[in-house]
């Protein structure tokens, strides 16, 4: 079966553990070329037990202090993955646990996450974060989902960016940018939450050394 849909529709929940859309086993989503790319929910799932397997490991080597370099390279890396998967080349198991303990560990990687519709089309950066959220369990990917809220709003979906910001702090009712957002979805309007994540990716990308001086 294939969901034909906006990018707004096709994001209705996370691929996650709990969240993942019963009704569905191929979503299909325009992007901003008006080109239509596809992705096999089965393959995420597939990833899942791989991925799960690696966050202990990488939260083990991540350095609280010292990962400057590592996050570097993997901010980069992530590039490289949003434009595979519009070709249908899925992140490697490898890949997604990196960026989920960054997204745990960093705030900035984090943020950097939430700034690159700036960059690339905004369909297949919520697509990417879409596959990173569906392949671990929910706490694991608190940082990720959350972040996956602002592209729903931001592209005029405020139910469903609402009903995640509401599913995080379930959660996690501590966290910070989930309490943010729910404030923020009811008083700024999608080209504002875009502005304001816009206008701070690049000092973002400043503090990850993506940037020159």
């Amino acid at each position: 079966m294939t969901l034909n849909c906006s990018f707004a529709t096709l994001f209705h929940g996370v691929l996650s553990h709990g969240w993942l859309p019963p009704w569905a086993n191929t979503v299909a989503s325009t992007t901003n070329k008006g080109e239509t790319m596809q992705i096999n929910l089965d393959d995420i799932v597939k990833l899942r037990p791989e991925v799960e397997n690696l966050i202990p490991i990488e939260l083990s080597k991540y350095k609280e202090d010292d990962n400057v370099q590592e996050d570097k390279l993997l901010a980069l890396s992530v590039y490289d993955n949003i434009d595979n998967l519009e070709r249908g080349w899925l992140p490697t198991p490898e890949h997604i646990a990196k960026v989920i303990v960054a997204s745990q560990k960093n705030v900035q990687f984090r943020d950097f996450l939430m700034g690159l519709h700036t960059e690339r089309d905004t369909a297949l950066v919520g697509a990417y974060l879409e596959v990173i959220g569906g392949t671990a369990k929910k706490q694991e990917v608190v940082p990720v989902i959350t972040v996956l809220s602002t592209y729903n709003f931001i592209t005029g979906d405020k139910a469903n960016a609402v009903d995640l910001v509401k599913k995080v702090l379930e959660i996690t009712p501590d966290y910070s940018l989930a309490r943010l957002l729910d404030r923020i979805f009811n008083v700024m309007s999608p080209e504002d939450l875009a502005t304001m994540a816009g206008d701070l990716h690049p000092k973002v990308k400043k503090t990850l050394e993506l940037t020159q001086e």
